[in-house]
């Protein structure tokens, strides 16, 4: 028999508890402190307080989570089927043969599904494939494998979820060629597979310089040129391969220091001094000096006149040296000769030129132009060329 409870005024309860069935508990007497002994349809009797009673806590027995899991024997969780219970363990044959004690919990979120010896297929599943250049040889244990490059042929340690997702595909031996290409991807460059393959090794670099040189030497702006990539690099790579002997050191940089000569005196009708050792002392020599002009050209060779072969501040020192003189030093790069001589020749005679057109600030004006006509002016007198932008202003 159960009962309806009506709250008398100050909060009490009318109606006594003793005697009555809440669901399947029986109270059977008051222990005092508004505490009473109850009793379950399974005979079990336990200490409850009154407030709990009335608020519904409490008042099923343990019997019933015995019953719930008594209906758990013959469910299959993933490859484990459970057998029998104790309490809230349960006991599970899994598909192997083996026997294991689950909790419930554990069964019913699905974190547990086989004895261990589904983790231990997957692990196996991985022995033989091949991810990139890796070939997985057996695990090692603690998810680490053995794998095998077949680019270099070393053995490395590979963690499986690093194989899983694809962060590995080689011991690291494909590494430069992988960032190369991202880094042609991203500056829009078109490098050919046999370029690429140039700089690998050394055996495969000096093989690409003979293909292009035969049995001469080649000079490093032509190299970087071949390439597809800066004289800077292409020196580090000679160096790094120790090819210095197949390069030739001497001949680009008098090659196009004579031209400049040439142009200077041909086509501007300047007269020059070469080799001047008189003007900076020491023995510090200025390629081509007009004295006319009061300036003076430097021609830096890419061999002689890299961070490696010269210090950071040499050619800021010298032009420093110049201006205390009232010299201006122009420097010229031989890598920006090769790829910029006549956007060069024009900027020499500009400023070597006495018959100007001089405009004056007050007489232009400042207008945001098209990408057109921005792109054509600094394609044809700039040295860097075009550049990429949003807004495009000109005078």
């Amino acid at each position: 028999m159960s009962i309806e409870l009506k709250r008398k005024r100050g909060g009490q309860f009318k109606g006594d508890l003793l005697g009555n069935i809440f669901k399947d508990i029986e109270v059977l007497e008051s222990v005092g402190r508004g505490r009473y002994r109850c009793r379950c349809k399974c005979s079990a009797e336990k200490i409850m307080a009154g407030g709990d009673i009335r608020r519904g806590r409490g008042i099923t027995c343990n019997h019933f989570k015995d019953v719930e899991m008594q209906k758990l024997i013959g469910t299959h969780f993933g490859d484990l089927e459970v057998i029998d219970v104790r309490g809230a363990l349960c006991i599970c044959r899994c598909k192997c043969g083996n026997i294991v004690e689950h909790y419930i919990s554990g069964l019913r979120q699905g974190n547990i599904s086989s004895c261990g010896c589904l983790r231990e297929r997957k692990r196996k599943e991985l022995t033989g494939r091949k991810f990139g250049s890796l070939e997985v040889i057996e695990y090692i244990g603690y998810d680490k494998y053995k794998c095998h490059c077949n680019i270099c042929e070393n053995d490395i340690e590979v963690e499986g979820s690093n194989l899983r997702n694809g962060s590995y595909q080689s011991c690291g031996c494909n590494k430069n060629k992988l960032m190369r290409s991202a880094k042609d991807k991203y500056l829009g460059r078109c490098r050919t597979d046999k370029q690429l393959k140039a700089l690998n090794s050394k055996e495969d670099l000096a093989d690409f310089i003979k293909d292009i040189a035969g049995c001469e030497k080649i000079s490093i702006s032509e190299l970087s040129i071949k390439l597809g990539i800066n004289y800077s690099n292409t020196y580090r790579y000679i160096q790094l391969y120790n090819l210095d002997y197949m390069i030739d050191h001497s001949s680009g940089s008098s090659k196009e220091e004579m031209e400049i000569a040439e142009f200077i005196e041909n086509e501007l009708g300047l007269s020059i001094d070469k080799h001047n050792r008189k003007i900076l002392g020491n023995g510090k020599e200025l390629d081509i000096y007009i004295p006319s002009k009061r300036v003076a050209i430097e021609f830096n060779g890419d061999y002689w006149h890299n961070e490696v072969s010269k210090d950071v501040l040499y050619h800021q020192n010298k032009t420093i040296e110049c201006a205390k003189k009232g010299i201006r030093l122009i420097h010229i790069f031989e890598y920006e000769y090769v790829k910029n001589k006549d956007r060069i020749l024009t900027y020499l005679k500009n400023v070597l030129n006495d018959h100007k057109k001089i405009i004056y600030g007050r007489e232009t004006k400042i207008e945001e132009i098209g990408n057109q006509e921005c792109s054509s002016f600094l394609r044809d007198n700039h040295l860097q060329g075009d550049i990429k932008s949003k807004i495009r202003i000109g005078i």
